[in-house]
């Protein structure tokens, strides 16, 4: 059973595996943004502005520099860090009704078939649809 630390080092994986592909969401200037725990509450470090960003459900994050994707993706991170629920199917991730046209969302090309394997490999994504392409 993975505790919080371990899926915490997971989620860093899944986000150090989008920062190098495509677009490279989640890195900036040779700095990739990190999920951490302080005092028993999930932060994040973003890559640009280098703020520590309380992860809650406040509609604005000061010093995000990420879209709403990005920050969509961060608050399902924070969710399986804390809870173990794993991230669903999703545009989020570059799924949805836009997996059976073989969309691109986030500009990935072939790497998206990457983050999908490490978030299967990792336990984030744990449904079908992941399994298919592993």
């Amino acid at each position: 059973m993975d505790n919080k630390i371990n899926r915490l080092e997971k989620a860093n994986d899944l986000i150090k595996t989008i920062a190098s592909c495509g677009r490279k969401f989640f890195y900036d200037r040779g700095i990739i943004g990190e999920l951490f725990i302080m005092r028993g509450r999930v932060y994040y470090r973003d890559s640009y502005s280098q703020h520590n960003i309380l992860i809650n459900k406040r509609p604005s994050w000061n010093g995000f520099s990420g879209g709403g994707t990005c920050q969509s993706l961060i608050k399902q991170l924070k969710d399986f860090i804390l809870t173990g629920k794993t991230i669903p199917l999703s545009i989020t991730l570059g799924w949805g009704p836009d997996w059976i046209q073989d969309a691109d969302p986030w500009g990935y090309g072939f790497d998206k078939y990457q983050v999908r394997i490490t978030a299967y490999k990792l336990g984030i994504c744990t449904n079908e649809k992941c399994k298919e392409i592993v």
